[in-house]
């Protein structure tokens, strides 16, 4: 069988939040929440931080990843590649043929029953470099990119641009030539509706997601599934939200790099298909 291993990326320093991956969130900090949750999904958790902050709060981090046992793996890379980061860190550690599953530190409702699906969508389909998931999945609740150590290391070779290097993924997407992609399909009772965010990005946010996660485990327990979250969004009048744009900051920062208007995040990945909820295919 082939080796999955799951790659958490963190850092304190979020200018709209600082420090929230260790807000309280269910009891715990948010962090703590989103690994035991990872974990249940039988793969290994490595969470790769910026070297160099020598702050109270990096060291209770690393504390409370010790106390989970999951390694907390400091990169002298700038703190803006985190492409460099997950690099270095398959490099050194992770041998060639591994999968590397990459998640935010931010989704604290992060689908890991999902999880299982994707690594058998990817074992049956020969020849992949890169596996994302397809348009219409809420913010936060099916974040995930899979691919190759040696794509990897590849496409950091490669890389250019500052966004790319920020956000990981867009590196792959833009080479669908050298590295065969596709996408895990949506749900057609998940696509026809705008969901709110669940990522965390502000205090708000933290709150809105945390009061989520409430209702869903008062209702079904520990065990929630993916579908559990959002019918009880669907269904509980308190838990509206407006949905917000996707990925608003890369969005951004791609317009400034190529110096023209700001297009939408879908058409940025998923181009043409972004309607169909597909990407592109190998």
């Amino acid at each position: 069988m082939r080796d999955v291993v799951i790659l958490v990326q963190a850092r304190l320093g979020s200018t709209r939040f600082p420090g929230k991956i260790l807000a309280p969130f269910l009891g715990m900090p948010m962090l703590a929440y989103q690994i035991r949750q990872l974990r249940k999904s039988g793969h290994r958790v490595r969470v790769l931080v910026p070297a160099g902050d020598l702050s109270a709060d990096h060291f209770y981090m690393e504390r409370l990843l010790l106390n989970h046992q999951v390694p907390c793996i400091a990169s002298l890379v700038r703190p803006d590649d985190v492409l460099g980061r997950f690099a270095r860190y398959a490099e050194d550690h992770l041998a060639l043929g591994t999968v590397i599953v990459r998640v935010c530190g931010d989704c604290p409702l992060l689908a890991v029953d999902l999880l299982p699906e994707l690594v058998a969508f990817w074992d049956a389909t020969p020849g992949l470099a890169y596996l994302g998931v397809g348009s219409g999945w809420p913010d936060g609740l099916a974040d995930y990119d899979l691919f190759t150590h040696e794509a990897l290391l590849d496409v950091h070779a490669r890389t250019m641009t500052a966004s790319d290097a920020e956000h990981v993924a867009p590196a792959f997407w833009k080479d669908a030539q050298r590295f065969p992609q596709t996408t895990y399909p949506v749900p057609e009772s998940v696509r026809i509706r705008q969901w709110p965010k669940l990522s965390v990005d502000t205090p708000e946010d933290l709150a809105y997601v945390e009061r989520v996660a409430q209702y869903v485990t008062r209702i079904y327990g520990a065990a929630y599934t993916w579908v559990d979250v959002l019918h009880t969004i669907d269904t509980t009048p308190e838990l509206q939200r407006p949905p917000e744009p996707m990925n608003a900051a890369y969005v951004a920062q791609v317009a400034e790099e190529q110096g023209q208007s700001a297009q939408d995040w879908e058409s940025l990945r998923y181009g043409d298909d972004c309607h169909r909820g597909m990407g592109k295919a190998i």
